[in-house]
């Protein structure tokens, strides 16, 4: 699956694009990329906009193994938590999925409609 993220670091945030179907070696990938980034040092939160996905093939077992990667990334760079933008029931369903592995961890995960959502969530945060 692509998988890219922008850095928007004056309001605080990388916007990741997930795009079709995507394995737990892209997601892997993906964290491993950003824990390298030398931007990412100053707090900032993670939004990950589902809405063009298609297909994951790996599920709830397998995602919290990820969330055990995003509690390394919190303890090592700026990472505060990530927001999901949804865009169908697929989204809906993958992003509820993240949630309830990552807050059994203690992440702060949280679940939008919206890019505008997500901003104003991470400026409320800020204010």
């Amino acid at each position: 699956m692509p998988l890219n993220y922008d850095k928007n670091l004056s309001k605080k945030y990388i916007h990741c694009n997930m795009i079709g179907t995507g394995t737990l070696e892209d997601v892997r990938n993906y964290i491993a990329e950003i824990t390298r980034d030398p931007d990412l040092d100053e707090p900032f939160f993670e939004i990950v906009d589902f809405t063009q996905v298609k297909n994951l093939e790996f599920g709830y077992y397998q995602s919290e193994e990820m969330m055990n990667q995003y509690l390394t990334l919190a303890e090592n760079k700026g990472y505060i938590g990530t927001i999901f933008i949804t865009g169908s029931e697929y989204g809906q369903g993958v992003a509820n999925m993240f949630t309830a592995a990552g807050t059994f961890k203690g992440l702060d995960l949280r679940v939008v409609s919206s890019l505008e959502e997500a901003e104003l969530l991470i400026a409320h945060y800020f204010s």
